[in-house]
């Protein structure tokens, strides 16, 4: 009843499914495939009394109440789906290639912006390696080039120069020649942060040496922001205090985090629960209130031996209504508790 109110189907179906899913895999597999030739096998033959059930022989059954065939498993149209662009004002985006048909019906071909798109890159003015900037403007001529017909090309170079203009970015020239490169030993190459007038020096000094350099920036925006989802200290694991308006404190450890461990001493106060010092505390005197919205994280530690020691060593720090002191200390460490 709840399965069929919730829609859910049954398991058995689930089952029969994922079967015949296997069994259509299989089938459209080489001939000469491993998997495909454990079909034919023969199953081993079984003692007296009702033949052997094969995971074959119930994905017949499956198929006998589907009405469905062995050739089906080959038929796979009804699972695959087929996305389509059309043309508008006589042009059709491709991936960054925009598709123009001329009056003639030839076609021509420029680079594909989306709507949304800013023109936005690397400002010039960036803490950036000059050759990170220069890179910028070189990849927008290189795409026109490669990208734009005849037709098109002039108007793409003036939109890609307003765009570099605008993130006052150096313009590279058209018609420049590429140099030829001499030939050199491959050298693992360095990576430094890029800082202006340091690192780029180093990289002149390495470039003699054929060791090419590669600069990341010192530190991201994101670096320099707190993250969203940041840890606050009572959800670790490690030693607390809790202290009471009398003067007295509770040093406590737990290997889960802090913040549970303070809702279990709220719930035994609030119950009357006496399972720790620190509700015996409370319902020893009426006058007693644990400062429980003030818990203090001494130490955040997950090994068992550095928290239980800390514990031990907070114990004697601070006067305290702890039933027990925790670890023993030898005397060596009663400068540190004292």
């Amino acid at each position: 009843m709840v399965k069929k109110k919730l829609q859910v189907a049954p398991v058995t179906e689930k089952i029969k499914e994922s079967r015949l899913r296997w069994f259509g895999h299989v089938m459209r597999r080489p001939e000469n495939h491993v998997v495909k030739k454990c079909l034919s096998m023969a199953a081993a033959k079984g003692g007296r009394g009702r033949p052997v059930t094969t995971w074959l022989t119930n994905v017949r059954r499956d198929m006998k109440e589907l009405g469905l065939s062995s050739d089906d498993a080959y038929q796979r149209t009804n699972k695959i789906k087929f996305t389509m662009e059309l043309e508008k004002d006589c042009s059709l985006p491709f991936l960054d290639v925009l598709v123009k048909r001329n009056p003639d019906n030839t076609l021509g071909r420029t680079v594909y912006r989306k709507p949304t798109h800013t023109d936005r890159y690397l400002n010039g003015k960036s803490h950036h390696h000059p050759s990170q900037l220069v890179t910028v403007g070189k990849s927008l001529f290189q795409r026109a080039q490669r990208i734009c017909d005849d037709q098109h090309l002039a108007a793409e170079l003036q939109h890609a120069r307003r765009a570099l203009q605008a993130n006052e970015l150096r313009i590279p020239r058209v018609n420049q020649r590429s140099h030829i490169k001499i030939p050199t030993v491959e050298r693992r190459p360095a990576i430094l942060p890029f800082v202006r007038g340091v690192t780029d020096r180093i990289s002149h000094i390495l470039k003699r040496a054929s060791i090419k350099t590669y600069f990341k920036p010192m530190k991201k925006m994101s670096q320099f922001l707190r993250p969203v989802k940041c840890n606050t200290p009572l959800q670790t694991a490690g030693v607390y205090r809790l202290d009471c308006e009398c003067g007295l404190s509770y040093v406590g450890q737990t290997k889960r985090s802090i913040s549970t461990r303070v809702k279990e001493h709220i719930a035994d106060v609030k119950h009357r629960r006496p399972r720790s010092a620190v509700c015996e505390h409370v319902m020893d005197k009426a006058n007693h209130s644990i400062k429980f919205d003030k818990p203090l994280v001494l130490a955040k530690e997950k090994r068992y031996i550095p928290r239980m020691l800390r514990e031990a060593i907070e114990i004697k720090k601070y006067p305290n209504f702890n039933r027990e002191d925790g670890f023993s200390l030898p005397p060596a460490w009663d400068p540190v508790g004292g």
